[in-house]
């Protein structure tokens, strides 16, 4: 994971998160395509399975916690604090305590919060704060 993370951040500017998260984003983005469960079930892969799926196949398909988990395990690997937020999107699924969706949530040099999220194209990322009923959150 540390080697896979420096491969993909190596050309870069040092010390600047932001720069650093957006090019790991869209590094998965290119590599990891959102695909929802199978319907009454609940796949996990690990990160470490993902990029090995990825390394096999050059590419592959995952739901968004499994996105969420590599890309949360890419950020920290390069030492860039890093929050997993997990949302309710509707009231239907807030009522119910159920999870929509699940993101990487990084602070900036400046102190501002900032959205990492591969699973959704980047014009919905903007729509995350608004979409939220409920949020779950774990830190490391």
């Amino acid at each position: 994971m540390i080697y896979l993370s420096r491969q993909i951040v190596r050309t870069l500017p040092p010390r600047n998160r932001r720069l650093e998260a957006a090019t790991l984003e869209n590094w998965i983005r290119r590599h990891v395509r959102f695909t929802r469960d199978p319907i009454g079930a609940e796949l996990v892969t690990g990160p470490n399975e993902l990029i090995r799926l990825i390394g096999l196949f050059g590419s592959w398909s995952e739901d968004c916690d499994a996105i969420a988990c590599l890309c949360f395990a890419l950020l920290q690997s390069i030492g860039i604090p890093t929050t997993l937020v997990f949302i309710a999107t509707t009231d239907e699924s807030a009522q119910d305590g159920k999870i929509d969706h699940v993101y990487c949530e990084i602070e900036s040099e400046a102190g501002d919060p900032v959205i990492i999220d591969p699973a959704l194209p980047p014009a919905y990322k903007a729509q995350i704060p608004r979409l939220t009923k409920r949020a779950w959150i774990w830190q490391r």
